[in-house]
């Protein structure tokens, strides 16, 4: 479920999403930024939406909880 989630908040990107780039070395660079993104989204200290539902990602029984 946490690996589906991730995909989900990757093909919020639309280029990621239709696979816009042709060569495959851009492709994986927006990828990796897109994670880069997200992840120090995660560690920021200002609530977001995205953040989260990041928390959510990685802690079901937290989501469980409220």
């Amino acid at each position: 479920n946490v690996v589906e989630r991730r995909f989900n908040l990757l093909k919020q990107w639309r280029g990621l999403a239709t696979r816009y780039d042709k060569l495959a070395i851009v492709y994986r660079s927006a990828v990796v930024l897109h994670a880069a993104i997200t992840w120090t989204t995660a560690l920021s200290d200002t609530p977001s939406p995205t953040g989260a539902l990041l928390e959510n990602a990685t802690r079901p029984q937290a989501a469980l909880a409220h």
